[in-house]
């Protein structure tokens, strides 16, 4: 599976790109979104309840600096241990840590404020795009694809795609639901998250080409 000789992952790539366009100008008039007020009300009512609010709670300690830490830190030691892939391990430190510099820039250069609502967990920072969305995207994405890259059944394959999704889609409603973003914030932090980790993905399988042509050379 390669990015880089996929036309239909650049397609995916260009969608993400209009979408980003289209939210940021949206965002600037400064107005009520009518999408944000719709979908607030909606994830407010599927997802309300004692139970699933300590749910996204524990999320958002794991989008949280320590939590991204802890899962970041055994993936790598996974990658060095176990499949001796110091590239990946060198892109995905690249990916996450400039990733979350990016959206330290992106929130402070747009500079949205948080909703006008009960926050039920602490926040210090501007809202545009959602740093847990954009973090998770670019986080379990990652991690996604090199798991993937090393192994051979489909259906396993499948498997780690489906729970990499499922947990970046829970982090995104999770901070809607617990009224720290809009989920215009969430979206953004989708879409630049997949931006920024399909670049990281081309430079990996760069990297590994090259390597590759200099073992074979060497060889």
């Amino acid at each position: 599976m390669s990015l880089r000789k996929s036309k239909l992952s650049y397609v995916f790539l260009a969608t993400a790109i209009i979408f980003t366009i289209l939210l940021v100008m949206a965002v600037q008039t400064g107005e009520r979104l009518r999408f944000d007020v719709q979908i607030t009300s909606v994830s407010s009512e599927l997802f309300g309840g004692e139970l699933l609010h300590q749910l996204f709670i524990g999320l958002n300690w794991l989008g949280n600096t320590m939590g991204v830490g802890v899962v970041a830190i055994i993936f790598i030691l996974w990658l060095g241990f176990f499949k001796k892939d110091f590239v990946g391990i060198a892109v995905f430190v690249f990916a996450v840590a400039v990733g979350n510099e990016v959206n330290k820039w992106l929130k402070n250069t747009i500079g949205r404020e948080r909703p006008d609502a009960e926050h039920l967990v602490e926040v210090n920072s501007l809202s545009f795009p959602s740093g847990h969305a954009m973090i998770s995207m670019i986080l379990y994405f990652m991690m996604a694809y090199l798991i993937i890259m090393s192994l051979q059944k489909s259906a396993t394959r499948w498997l780690v795609g489906v729970l990499a999704a499922t947990m970046i889609l829970l982090m995104g409603i999770s901070r809607i639901v617990l009224g720290v973003h809009y989920p215009t914030d969430v979206a953004a932090g989708y879409t630049f998250g997949f931006i920024w980790v399909f670049l990281c993905i081309i430079l990996y399988e760069l990297l590994h080409g090259v390597l590759g042509e200099r073992r074979k050379l060497k060889g």
